[in-house]
C-alpha cells in the first residue's frame, strides 16, 4: 500500500463517525412546557419581587457532530404576572412580564436504541420586559444553563424529546432602573415537551 492510499484511508476513517452516524446531522425541536421562576430580588422583612409561574415555550436546534455529542441553540419565551410577596399576605399581581431565554451549549448524548439520556450546559441571555400600569422597563443579563432530558425515536428522524433545564442569572436592575439593586442569583426552571424533527 502506498503512503498515498494510506493518507486517503485515514482521512475516510476519521470521516465515518460523522458521516456514517445513526442520528441526523441537523435537528430543530419545538417545545412547549411550564417554568418555575426564582426570585428577582429579595427585600426585608421577606418581602420579595418575582415573576410567576407559567406556561414556556421556544424551539432548540443542534448539530449532531457524532452520536454521542451535539452543538445546541435554543430560544424561549414566558408571559406571566409580575408579583411582589409579602409576609401574611401572600403574593400580590402588581403588573406583567415577558422573558425572553437565548442561549447555545453542548450536549453528550447517553447510547439507547431507541431510547436515549443526555446531558447539556451552555450561556447566553436573559432579556426581560417588565410592565407595571404604564411603567415598562427592559433588562438583559447574562445567564448560565444546565439540563437534562431523554429523547424517544418515534422514526430516525421524528421522536419526542422530554428535557428539564435550570437558567441561572442575576436580574440587571442597573439596565432597568439605573439603579443598581442587589440581586438574587435565580434559578428558573423550565420542564418541556417537544417534538424532535431531524435533516
Amino acid at each position: 500500500m502506498t503512503r498515498l492510499s494510506s493518507v486517503i484511508l485515514l482521512i475516510a476513517g476519521s470521516a465515518t463517525p460523522v458521516l456514517a452516524q445513526d442520528r441526523p446531522v441537523f435537528e430543530i425541536t419545538p417545545n412547549v412546557g411550564y417554568i418555575v421562576f426564582g426570585d428577582l430580588w429579595q427585600g426585608p422583612v421577606g418581602t420579595r419581587l418575582t415573576n410567576g409561574n407559567g406556561a414556556f415555550y421556544g424551539v432548540q436546534g443542534a448539530v449532531n457532530l457524532t452520536n454521542a455529542f451535539a452543538i445546541t441553540a435554543s430560544v424561549g419565551q414566558a408571559r406571566t404576572d409580575l408579583s411582589i410577596g409579602v409576609p401574611i399576605l401572600g403574593g400580590l399581581d402588581v403588573g406583567d412580564s415577558e422573558t425572553t431565554l437565548y442561549d447555545a451549549g453542548i450536549q453528550l448524548q447517553f447510547p439507547g436504541r431507541t431510547t436515549r439520556p443526555f446531558v447539556q450546559a451552555g450561556a447566553g441571555m436573559a432579556s426581560y420586559r417588565l410592565r407595571v400600569g404604564p411603567i415598562e422597563v427592559d433588562a438583559s443579563n447574562p445567564a448560565f444553563h444546565i439540563g437534562a432530558g431523554i429523547d424517544m425515536d418515534l422514526s430516525r428522524s421524528v421522536g419526542l424529546r422530554i428535557q428539564a433545564r435550570d437558567y441561572i442569572g442575576r436580574f440587571d436592575f442597573a439596565d432597568a432602573i439605573l439603579y443598581d439593586l442587589q440581586s438574587e442569583t435565580a434559578h428558573n426552571l423550565a420542564l418541556t415537551v417537544g417534538l424532535r424533527v431531524g435533516f
